[in-house]
């Protein structure tokens, strides 16, 4: 709801103590893909990957936004 209103800070804090800080980072990165604000999406899937190295569902979407860049190089 936080996040639906324009209260990304609030809506991060609300993840986080549900889910823990690292899924909290990579669920408002891909809310915020979703709705076209892809480099503060990719910050938060950065963010997740820095507090859990291992979520590999962060590591697979970041992977999958550059693979078309990579392809065309």
């Amino acid at each position: 709801v936080q996040y639906a209103v324009g209260n990304r800070r609030e809506a991060l804090r609300q993840f986080t103590s549900c889910v823990g800080e690292a899924s909290a980072h990579y669920n408002l990165g891909i809310l915020m893909l979703r709705d076209g604000h892809e480099a503060d999406g990719r910050e938060h899937l950065r963010l997740a990957l820095q507090r859990d190295p291992g979520l590999e569902q962060a590591l697979m979407v970041l992977e999958t936004m550059d693979e078309p860049a990579q392809q065309s190089q």
